[in-house]
């Protein structure tokens, strides 16, 4: 898939913005909420702090970061960066093809990988 394929956050249905809010919204020991989020898409501890006096943070953070034609997978990373990963998996049946095209990219690869091995283990023992 290209990337002018990908959808952009702003193509999400309202159940995938529900879902963000679920679980980014609540503020983690841990720090791996929507502020750690904000942090890592470039915001400002200042415009941080005004997500914090929102009503709704996390669906400002997202309205605004998706201002910039910015693509779902691109939020996907981020989470993942963040080790978010209950969030990418509630997110998958939102994008479809933008997370599965990475794993198809990777499982092929993984299997000639685990092939070559495999067979060169024959050949020095």
């Amino acid at each position: 898939m290209s990337a002018s394929d990908e959808k952009l956050i702003k193509d999400m249905p309202s159940e995938a913005y529900k879902k963000l809010v679920m679980l980014l919204q609540p503020l983690s020991a841990t720090g791996r909420d929507y502020k750690s989020l904000a942090d890592r898409m470039g915001y400002s501890n200042q415009y941080i702090q005004f997500l914090q006096s929102t009503k709704d943070p996390v669906l400002t953070l997202i309205k605004e970061y998706q201002q910039g034609d910015k693509r779902i997978s691109e939020l996907i990373s981020l989470l993942r960066d963040m080790k978010r990963y209950d969030v990418v998996e509630e997110l998958q049946p939102y994008i479809g093809k933008c997370v599965d095209s990475e794993i198809h990219t990777i499982y092929p690869l993984l299997f000639m990988l685990w092939s070559t091995f495999r067979y060169k283990r024959w050949y020095y023992f």
